[in-house]
């Protein structure tokens, strides 16, 4: 019979199966959260439930022998590992990403799965129409997550005596061909800034911030005004702002430690964001003790911080109303920052710092393009005042 714990808002539930080959008791384990608002009559019945429902599953499928369905080790690995180990962003990406690997392999049983369904579920992923929104290809990262999502469970079905070898280890997907950062052209970027003259203060300030300084989306959210020195023009990036279902909006360190960093403002944007605060201590006046003071920059009527899911639609918005490309993202405006630096004369060096990013050579493979742009106009200018010289 089933065992359950609270923990904290939380029940897990234990399974007793019968012993490993090498003597080791089977305990498998689940973590069940009631959906908010549930009684406690509610709950009660609901956990009952669950927990039948996975004493029957780990009786019936859960096997060490490798005769468990994939389909069935998925709600354990989930349940077991994912949950308890993983951040609850990364279990959401991952819970997207399963059913598409359910349908292709979740039928077959653990100790049959071969690096040839890899091979196959690869290959399928970078077919046309595999992307819903595009109907073209999917991503080269996007089949990088799957890859890593797969490589994650079979691990652990290799710990857990489920597998005696992880597949994904030799298997990876096929090398795909040399994505280039999507940027603004010098046209898209002239009719966008413009655009942002007819907008909201908040949001000019916003949309500016992402492609003068070349932020991510989470880093704006999270920004608050003690980051900035409005005297010395220097920004400090220090956290991340993120929503998560169940959670709402999580505070976060940003997504590595060199993403840690200061950047120095230029004059124009100094200019917009004095301007937007001034605007925001008006908007504080009018609501008066309904203030919600956290020193966000970016705020809600109240001083709450604004949903960071809320900018992309108000962009998607904007795009209609200025004529411009409906295929231009929010991260569009990150990559056309870095291109314009590159461009520019700025060296690899800043511009990596700038962005945040972990290793150099993650600034020179997004950007390769603009770089050797860079580099052969470099190669005129040279070339042109040599003459000039003779």
């Amino acid at each position: 019979m089933a065992s359950i714990q609270q923990r904290g808002n939380s029940y897990r539930i234990m399974v007793s199966n019968g012993y490993h080959p090498n003597g080791k008791k089977i305990i498998h384990t689940m973590t069940w959260t009631p959906e908010p608002n549930m009684t406690a009559r509610q709950i009660e019945r609901e956990l009952q439930r669950q927990s039948v429902l996975f004493e029957e599953r780990c009786k019936s499928d859960s096997t060490p022998d490798g005769n468990i369905k994939f389909s069935s080790f998925a709600d354990l690995w989930f349940n077991q590992h994912a949950i308890p180990n993983l951040s609850h962003k990364t279990v959401q990406e991952y819970k997207k990403l399963w059913p598409r690997i359910d349908k292709a392999m979740g039928h077959l049983k653990m100790g049959k799965i071969r690096r040839v369904h890899l091979e196959k579920f690869f290959l399928n992923l970078q077919e046309d129409g595999m992307n819903a929104r595009t109907g073209g290809k999917l991503s080269s990262s996007t089949v990088e997550h799957y890859h890593r999502l797969l490589s994650s469970m079979f691990s652990y079905a290799v710990e857990k005596d489920f597998m005696e070898k992880n597949p994904a280890l030799k298997e990876r997907p096929p090398k795909p061909e040399h994505e280039e950062a999507a940027c603004l052209t010098e046209e898209q970027a002239a009719v966008l800034i413009e655009a942002l003259e007819n907008e909201s203060i908040q949001f000019k300030t916003m949309i500016s911030m992402l492609l003068y300084v070349g932020m991510r989306k989470s880093e704006l959210h999270g920004l608050k005004w003690s980051d900035l020195n409005l005297d010395t023009g220097v920004l400090r990036i220090e956290r991340t702002l993120q929503y998560l279902q169940r959670q709402g909006l999580h505070e976060k360190p940003p997504k590595n430690e060199s993403s840690k960093r200061s950047i120095k403002l230029s004059d124009g944007i100094l200019e917009v964001l004095r301007q937007y605060r001034v605007w925001q201590a008006g908007e504080r006046l009018k609501v008066g003790e309904l203030w919600q003071d956290g020193d966000w920059m970016f705020t809600q009527y109240d001083g709450k911080p604004r949903h960071p899911d809320s900018l992309p639609k108000q962009f998607k918005s904007f795009l209609k109303r200025s004529g411009l490309p409906d295929d231009i993202h929010l991260h569009t405006l990150r990559h056309s920052c870095a291109s314009l630096m590159i461009a520019s004369g700025v060296d690899l060096r800043t511009v990596s710092k700038r962005l945040g990013h972990a290793q150099l050579s993650t600034t020179g493979n997004i950007y390769a393009h603009a770089i050797q742009s860079a580099d052969e106009a470099a190669s005129v200018a040279l070339d042109l005042a040599l003459t000039r010289k003779a």
